[in-house]
This record gives structure tokens, C-alpha cells and sequence, in this order.
């Protein structure tokens, strides 16, 4: 096998594995949307994740 032929074959490996990396990538994005549209509190944005944590603690207080 030539140098040219090799370096075809690694070049085609790479697009292979890149196009299953974006392909794993979007799958994933998918997933993570789909937990934040069910309100999954591991899931929020920092902002939302402190705004939700205060109104507990208000709620608790004002519980007590």
C-alpha cells in the first residue's frame, strides 16, 4: 500500500469517526433539551437554578 493509499485510509477513519462524533453530539443535545423541557432541575441554566432555589427558601421560611 502506497503512502497516498494510507493516508486515504486514515483520512476516510477520521471523516468516519468525526461524522459519528457530530451524529453522537446532536443526539445528545436532543437529550438534554428534552430534560430541560421537563423542568429537570439539573438540567437549568445557573439563573434559573438560583432564582428557583430562593423561592424555596422563601416558601420554607415562610412555612415555618
Amino acid at each position: 500500500m502506497s503512502t497516498i493509499e494510507l493516508l486515504r485510509a486514515k483520512l476516510l477513519q477520521i471523516s468516519k469517526d468525526f461524522q459519528y462524533i457530530l451524529n453522537e453530539n446532536k443526539q445528545l443535545r436532543k437529550e438534554l433539551e428534552d430534560l430541560k423541557d421537563k423542568n429537570d432541575l439539573f438540567t437549568r441554566n445557573s439563573e434559573d437554578l438560583i432564582l428557583t432555589i430562593n423561592n424555596r427558601l422563601k416558601r420554607d421560611e415562610q412555612s415555618e
